[in-house]
């Protein structure tokens, strides 16, 4: 009973400082950042992007959203938005989300953002049939409420990398194909090939490169050789520029880069000490291996870690482990300082937003490390208990491989 009451009173400390630091994180991105533009006051900020790219095909002016300048021009005659924004996508997303050019903005963010709530929440209730707990802590997670206020495409990613994991060792040639469909946001691959190697899943392999290949192949065809060309010498260092040296999104950020970006420190220091974090992330991989930690609690931990690897990574990109952090909070077994670091990182971005902006302390990719250091602890005592081909008891991948048995 006491220990119940404590979880009780630290739920609703986190849940009120979460939601106080998500009212002023949102105020501040919506009212000062993004000034008001009339078509919803700072909403949709990433789709307005994705939308004005689809645009720009159906109207002749592809070549247009390569450089930044030309870009924000553009997207000024629709938005009032400030300078900074630019095309950051490889094009065979464009090519998918063609049709929402065709559609009026306000019509194409609603569908988006729909389809998006739609495709997420059949996605959890086929693979994890989670409890009204779970659900709920998804639902309240800075991960989600981010990617449904910026139009993020973090429900769509989610669920191809989350889904293939959990495929992987049924259906390996399927999982290869939502890994394939995965390189319209191939940072978040990045483990991957790691992984697929260490295990040798060949099949998989195979099939996420043609998958990956007919994509490349089909926008050839749809937006021409000449686009990704310009991509390939424009976009994607514009991109990288963008991601590295966007200061207003450092304090947002869990990531060591940013933190350290954010302090002072200079970027060949501070991407070293991410690639620390990264280096650490790959060895945890394959001595999770070694050591018989079950391959699904393995599978389990790839999203984390591979943000953990990452230089750059918005709040939105969180909702990659949000189950995986409901299932451990809702686990009894769970003790009671990892359920508020939980808490934390699960709800938490607006608050360690405000920390940041008022400190400069480092609390959000503190918290972020100290999650993956419980949760590699956690698993490493399970391959001692649990022979190497059975799952974690709270698992996705493991509840979406009996949904599929």
């Amino acid at each position: 009973m006491q220990k119940q009451l404590a979880r009780a009173m630290v739920f609703i400390g986190v849940l009120a400082l979460a939601a106080a630091g998500n009212a002023v994180f949102f105020y501040k991105v919506f009212e000062t950042v993004y000034p008001y533009n009339g078509w919803f006051p700072g909403f949709f900020i990433d789709f307005k992007n994705t939308w004005y790219g689809a645009w720009t095909w159906w109207n002749g002016e592809l070549r247009t959203i390569f450089d930044a300048a030309d870009f924000n021009i553009g997207m000024r005659r629709w938005f009032a938005l400030e300078e900074g924004h630019l095309w950051s996508y490889p094009l065979h997303f464009m090519m998918l989300t063609l049709p929402l050019g065709m559609l009026p903005f306000p019509v194409a963010a609603l569908t988006w953002t729909v389809l998006g709530l739609v495709a997420y929440g059949v996605f959890l209730e086929r693979t994890l049939s989670p409890s009204r707990t779970v659900l709920l802590l998804v639902v309240l997670s800075g991960g989600f409420l981010n990617t449904v206020a910026f139009g993020q495409m973090t429900f769509f990613a989610a669920i191809l990398l989350a889904g293939g994991l959990a495929l992987l060792p049924q259906r390996p040639v399927l999982a290869g194909v939502l890994f394939g469909l995965l390189t319209v946001k191939p940072h978040f691959g990045v483990l991957l090939p790691v992984l697929l190697l260490m295990e040798r899943r060949w099949q998989t392999i195979f099939a996420a490169a043609v998958t990956a290949a007919a994509l490349l192949a089909a926008s050839l065809l749809v937006v021409g050789p000449e686009a990704w060309s310009l991509y390939a010498d424009v976009g994607m260092g514009a991109q990288t520029e963008a991601m590295l040296e966007r200061v207003v999104l450092w304090s947002w950020e869990p990531t060591w880069y940013a933190a350290l970006r954010w302090l002072g420190l200079d970027r060949t220091l501070s991407l070293a000490v991410q690639g620390v974090a990264a280096l650490t992330s790959v060895v945890a991989l394959i001595a999770m291996q070694r050591a018989g930690v079950p391959e699904r609690t393995r599978h389990d931990l790839v999203p984390l870690l591979t943000l953990f690897a990452l230089p750059y990574v918005l709040p939105a990109d969180l909702l990659l482990i949000a189950p995986l952090l409901a299932l451990r909070i809702t686990d009894p077994r769970t003790p009671l300082p990892a359920f508020a670091l939980l808490l934390l990182v699960l709800m938490g971005s607006g608050l360690f937003f405000v920390v940041s902006r008022l400190t400069y302390a480092p609390l959000f990719p503190a918290a972020l490390t100290l999650t993956v250091a419980w949760m590699l602890l956690r698993a490493f005592r399970e391959a001692r208990r649990v022979p190497a081909d059975q799952a974690s008891p709270a698992s996705p991948q493991a509840a979406m491989a009996q949904a599929l048995a």
